[in-house]
């Protein structure tokens, strides 16, 4: 769950300067999280799938969401309702340690280098707002293979040396349009859904070599103002396919003969939000979870949980 992903420890999330050079051009540079510009996602449900950077919850050896931040600079061109940006991220496992610092200035083991382009459009009459993204990543560190022992052959034994492989690469899609329903024009903040329904779709796909989990699917759907006299109230059902790379299942069946197979889990959130006040929000849910961890085995599980949501 999002609240202790890493956020049991006091941290400087964001610490950056930001440079409009004209032209459609600007730059950031300082301590970045790298899911707060790519593939960067609201966090408006409790299951971590549907939360933040969809490659930072099942990469997060080398992709750091919020609160984690890392030395790092990102430039952006900017032409109508069209973007490109480009980043350099600086992988540092100390970066996840639970101890509060400003920063490290030594233990880097290789360079992210994220990539995105994306479009803002108003669909209909009404100018609803939709929000279209590519990109992807490469990152530069060493890490192990999932499946190949130092001898090129499948690894047998938990503990084997593995094969290191150079660098590791994936993309994403991302997707979110509004449907139905009513806007608002924000001159700081663009168009403001207040009523009706919005949707969402995922895909982020890694690279077999390294990555336990390789891809993950999220879809969903939200509806502003279902009810007349609470306006400000919201529903929400939301889908996830996280899926365990064949090659890692392959190995940890050989380290544990007869384990069942690992495969994908599914998981279906659904939410109730209540604006109590214009500063408190309170979200019910209740999650079933089939395969949990990718286990055939195991049995479903039911979450009931709440999200209390202050804006001061």
């Amino acid at each position: 769950q999002e609240v202790y992903g890493r956020g049991q420890t006091f941290r400087v999330t964001e610490f950056s300067y930001t440079q409009d050079l004209g032209g459609g051009v600007d730059v950031k540079l300082g301590r970045l999280p790298v899911g707060g510009d790519f593939s960067s996602f609201a966090c408006n449900h409790m299951n971590g799938a549907f939360c933040g950077a969809p490659i930072g919850n099942i990469g997060g050896d080398f992709w750091y969401n919020w609160p984690v931040s890392q030395w790092a600079a990102r430039a952006r061109v900017r032409h109508g309702n069209w973007y490109a940006m480009v980043g350099a991220y600086e992988v540092n496992p100390k970066n996840l340690q639970n101890d509060f610092t400003i920063g490290y200035f030594h233990g880097a083991t290789g360079v992210l280098a994220p990539f995105e382009t994306g479009v803002h459009v108003r669909l209909g009459d009404a100018g609803l707002p939709g929000h279209y993204r590519v990109g992807g990543w490469y990152s530069s560190d060493n890490v192990d293979d999932v499946l190949l022992g130092a001898n090129g052959r499948p690894a047998t034994l938990a503990g084997t040396p593995m094969l290191e492989r150079s660098g590791r690469y994936g993309g994403f899609l991302m997707a979110e349009q509004q449907l139905t329903g009513r806007v608002k024009e924000d001159a700081v903040n663009g168009p403001q859904t207040v009523q009706g329904l919005t949707s969402f779709f995922t895909l982020t796909q890694t690279d077999r070599n390294s990555a336990r989990i390789d891809n993950q699917v999220t879809a969903g759907l939200r509806y502003l103002g279902l009810l007349a006299s609470r306006p400000s109230d919201s529903i929400q059902l939301a889908f996830a396919r996280t899926h365990i790379n064949p090659r890692a299942a392959r190995r940890e069946a050989l380290e544990t003969p007869g384990r069942p197979h690992l495969g994908s889990e599914y998981a279906v959130e659904a939410d109730y939000g209540l604006q109590l006040t214009p500063w408190l929000n309170v979200q019910p849910n209740v999650q079933y979870i089939v395969n949990p961890g990718g286990e055939r085995a195991d049995h479903d599980v039911v979450v009931v949980g709440v999200k209390a949501a202050l804006s001061l």
